[in-house]
């Protein structure tokens, strides 16, 4: 049991890691699913074990490197353009004046750029 313990400890702290690296390849997605599915089974979980090897065929299937690094490009220059927006709607509350729409406006520039900032970092 308490070997168990630590199997499951190393499984999700390898979870992390790749989850933290951002930018996932198909085999450290597969690897990811296939520790899922060595705990699920563990724990007597069927319905999740099925669930798991399904998504995991699917990935077999259809998961390129190259795709993945694509979406990721697509991601980040939609957060890019967010900025942009965001940008072009402070400098328009600063030309109006109004204090109350520019702190709005400050204040989702921030949240953008955050958020562009996770998706380039992969998270």
């Amino acid at each position: 049991m308490i070997k168990a313990k630590y199997i499951y400890a190393a499984c999700f702290c390898l979870m992390a890691a790749n989850v933290c690296a951002g930018n996932k390849t198909c085999a450290q997605k597969k690897a990811e699913i296939e520790s899922r599915i060595a705990i699920a089974e563990n724990y007597g979980r069927t319905m999740k074990v099925h669930g798991l090897k399904k998504a995991l065929s699917k990935l077999e299937k259809n998961c390129t490197d190259e795709e993945l690094l694509q979406k990721h490009q697509n991601k980040i220059k939609d957060k890019e353009n967010d900025v942009r927006k965001a940008e072009a709607e402070l400098a328009e509350a600063k030309a109006s004046g109004k204090e109350h729409k520019i702190v709005k406006k400050q204040n989702k520039l921030a949240e953008q750029k955050r958020e562009l900032e996770k998706a380039v970092s992969g998270n």
